[in-house]
């Protein structure tokens, strides 16, 4: 009767499983240090500006932006004019909705920039920061999926008109 040497029986490579396990846990130490603490979440958040920056300019491009576009771009021409901002597309003045101070700065920046990107921009890095508030309590799973699910919800309350 012949024996197999232990050798090699050990010297068997490891399965896929445990290589990706391995990949998985080192990469797990790697993002678990004070370093990755402080890029991961600012990249997380370019990354995220960037997505939605190009998902909102691909829109207005596609001529899709809506009448709700259309209802700010007309407010910062009538800003920039020196008029008052009641906007002929919803019959309305562009504020009484929402205290929108923060619109009469972006109106007057928007006579030396093109109107569209800046505001879409805008409301890009908006949403970025509303969803970026998740990012640090990523040890608090709740209160992640709590912020995404309310960032999330203020997205989509407003239907989309056309």
């Amino acid at each position: 009767m012949t024996r197999i040497p232990a050798a090699t029986t050990s010297s068997r490579s490891p399965t896929l499983r445990k290589r990706l396990d391995n990949l998985a846990l080192r990469w797990q130490a790697r993002l678990d240090s004070e370093s990755a603490d402080r890029f991961v979440p600012w990249g997380s958040a370019l990354v995220l500006f960037v997505l939605l920056g190009a998902l909102a300019l691909g829109r207005a491009r596609s001529l899709d932006g809506g009448a709700d576009l259309a209802s700010y771009l007309q407010g910062a021409w009538l800003i920039n004019q020196g008029d008052p901002p009641l906007v002929t597309i919803t019959g309305t003045h562009l504020l009484a909705d929402q205290a929108g101070f923060v619109f009469y700065p972006l109106a007057w920046i928007a006579r030396w920039v093109p109107a569209v990107p800046l505001l879409l921009l805008v409301q890009a890095a908006a949403l970025e920061e509303r969803m970026g508030d998740a990012v640090p309590l990523v040890d608090d799973l709740e209160a992640v999926t709590r912020r995404t699910e309310t960032a999330m919800h203020d997205y989509l309350a407003t239907p989309p008109t056309a």
